[in-house]
């Protein structure tokens, strides 16, 4: 029988949904942070067997800028990676990462707002 292997280097963040106008989280999934590469990878609950990651882009002043990504088969059956989102990180956020992303109106927080 094969072990399972254990993610040392992996944390659990939570993710929410976040209606700017109400003011108002839902739940939307988990994120897992690979502590050596610093790319999370995302896991919402609407899109379970979507692979979705977040990686770091830069930083200016006092912000971490992201972009988000999905994966994707191409028809040569080769891996892309295509973004749909981007998001942003601060001190005003309170280390909370601030996502948009493409379709959607909410706004998906890696974290939750106490």
């Amino acid at each position: 029988m094969a072990k399972k292997k254990k993610m040392k280097n992996v944390k659990h963040v939570p993710l929410s949904w976040y209606n700017e106008s109400s003011k108002v989280q839902f739940p939307a999934g988990m994120a897992f942070w690979n502590t050596e590469t610093g790319i999370y990878n995302i896991k919402l609950d609407i899109f379970s067997r979507m692979k979705i990651r977040l990686i770091p882009t830069g930083s200016e002043d006092d912000q971490i800028h992201y972009k988000v990504q999905i994966q994707k088969r191409g028809k040569d059956r080769q891996l892309k990676y295509l973004s749909i989102g981007e998001g942003v990180s601060s001190k005003d956020t309170k280390k909370l990462i601030f996502m948009k992303l493409a379709p959607f109106e909410n706004t998906l927080i890696l974290g939750r707002i106490v």
